[in-house]
């Protein structure tokens, strides 16, 4: 453990946490990790989200086609409205597609101040911002083609 700091701390010292250099240089490599290790969890949980959102398009495409599905064999006996607005698909896709647009919107902004903090350079990585927006535009191609179908 004490290997990975730009300083090795002595062998003969007896309380490690006692000997600890606080050093500018050994500072600000604790600061760049930490912060690394904050813009790493920022990204897993923004593809979290992403995951999340493609499970429930994924469900309300199944639930639309297999409602319809179900009615048509008659093994449903369900009311035409239902039938006719596509309710349930049409609400899981539309919930899940807002729900990744507003994680999206606070991955960007914590990005941006985590870019901000001390003296690094303001460049925002966005790594997962591709795939957020890729997922999104498929939830809003799911909402649109659930109405057409209709």
């Amino acid at each position: 453990m004490w290997g990975t700091l730009p300083c090795e701390f002595p062998r003969s010292c007896a309380n490690p946490a006692s000997c600890i250099d606080m050093s500018d240089e050994a500072s600000d490599l604790r600061v760049h990790y930490a912060l690394r290790r904050t813009e790493w969890a920022l990204e897993r949980t923004q593809l979290s989200w992403v995951r999340l959102t493609f499970t429930l398009l994924s469900a309300a495409y199944a639930a639309d086609k297999g409602t319809a599905a179900l009615a048509a064999a008659h093994v449903l006996k369900i009311p035409e409205w239902v039938l006719g607005t596509h309710g349930g698909g049409l609400f899981l896709s539309a919930l899940a597609t807002l729900m990744l647009m507003s994680s999206t919107l606070n991955y960007i902004t914590r990005a941006r101040e985590l870019a901000a903090d001390g003296d690094r350079p303001t460049v925002v990585k966005l790594s997962a911002l591709p795939v957020s927006i890729a997922v999104s535009c498929l939830g809003v191609t799911l909402c649109v083609l659930i109405l057409l179908w209709g």
